[in-house]
């Protein structure tokens, strides 16, 4: 359940700024069905903060939050990104390893050989003309930093150019590309799940 989503509009020549109306069409009730598992269907998802009680903080979507029921230890959504299983062509694979007891992310394979925890666009952007794929152009996309605790070395992720708190130190150019979280707060129930449909 929960896959499918609708959008609901009313067309008419009062707000559509046509300077002629539409025949047969003008206050016309209009509804499309988005179908959230379709394959031709690729939206970016929630890339979550998880600081895990016996363990480093690491960034994860969903498919790896919920075998676990990570969801109580959910600091807040860091970004957005395409999910692990659904990279295109444009996009690079964004994969993640333990340095001194603490996560990385690279765009490099690591030796480990995980897969890769998302999906996100370079951090070179196309040339900006007519053909550069939309996403180019949104100001939703945004660079992904790093940066790094210089006294125990630990990493953090984050689409600010520069943090408030100093001991956080960004290293070099950016990661890559990802969506900017529109989010100002983290609306997350832990404890919600879905209710049986009655027979």
């Amino acid at each position: 359940g929960g896959r499918l989503i609708y959008f609901e509009g009313t067309y008419t020549a009062s707000f559509s700024g046509a300077k002629e109306k539409t025949p047969r069409y003008d206050y016309n009730q209009v509804m499309y069905r988005l179908a959230l598992d379709d394959a031709r269907l690729n939206l970016p998802v929630p890339v979550y903060r998880v600081q895990r009680r016996d363990g480093p903080t690491q960034y994860l979507t969903r498919e790896s939050v919920e075998p676990e029921r990570l969801w109580g230890q959910i600091e807040d959504v860091a970004f957005f990104a395409l999910p692990r299983n659904r990279g295109r062509g444009g996009t690079i694979p964004v994969f993640a390893h333990t340095e001194g007891g603490h996560q990385v992310l690279s765009d490099t394979l690591p030796n480990n050989g995980n897969q890769p925890i998302f999906f996100a666009l370079p951090a070179t952007a196309a040339q900006s003309d007519d053909s550069a794929p939309p996403e180019d152009k949104s100001p939703a996309v945004v660079f992904l930093y790093e940066y790094r605790n210089a006294q125990d070395n630990r990493r953090i992720y984050s689409t600010n150019p520069e943090l408030a708190d100093k001991a956080w130190q960004r290293t070099g150019a950016p990661l890559c590309r990802v969506w900017r979280n529109p989010m100002s707060v983290l609306s997350l129930d832990p404890s919600a799940s879905p209710v049986p449909l009655a027979k």
